[in-house]
C-alpha cells in the first residue's frame, strides 16, 4: 500500500513538471510569435517608404500586409496554446482554472541547469 502511494506521488510530480515545461514552451512560443508581429510591422513600414520614393510597388506593400494578418493570427493561435498549458497546470496543482502565475524565467547558462549538488555535496556535471 505504502508503494502504490509512492508511486501515485511520484507520477503526480513527473506530471507536474511535464506541464509546467509545456507552459514554459508555450510562453517561448508566444513570444517568438509577438516578435515575428513586431518584425513583420516594420518590414511593413519600410515597404511603405520604398513604395513611397519610387523604389517597388504595391504589391510589396500588400505582401506584407497579408502576413501582418497571418502574424496576427499565430500570436493568437499561441496565445490560445498558452492559456491552455497553464490551465492543465493550475488543474494538476488543484488551483482554480483561470488563476494567473508566474513562471521562472531561466537561461540555457544557468548555473542550476549545468551542475547539480547532491545530498554529499558532490557535484554532478
Amino acid at each position: 500500500m505504502r508503494t502504490a502511494r509512492a508511486q501515485l506521488r511520484l507520477d503526480i510530480v513527473q506530471e507536474g513538471a511535464k506541464t509546467y515545461i509545456n507552459v514554459l514552451r508555450a510562453k517561448t512560443f508566444e513570444r517568438v510569435q509577438r516578435l515575428n508581429l513586431d518584425l513583420t510591422r516594420e518590414n511593413l513600414e519600410m515597404a511603405r517608404v520604398r513604395q513611397t520614393i519610387g523604389v517597388t510597388g504595391p504589391a510589396e506593400v500588400f505582401r506584407w500586409e497579408s502576413q501582418i494578418a497571418t502574424a496576427r493570427r499565430n500570436v493568437i493561435d499561441a496565445n490560445a496554446q498558452r492559456n491552455l498549458a497553464e490551465m492543465a497546470l493550475n488543474r494538476i496543482l488543484h488551483r482554480p482554472l483561470e488563476e494567473d502565475f508566474e513562471t521562472a524565467e531561466i537561461s540555457l547558462l544557468d548555473e542550476a541547469l549545468i551542475t547539480h549538488r547532491g545530498a554529499a555535496g558532490q557535484c554532478y556535471q
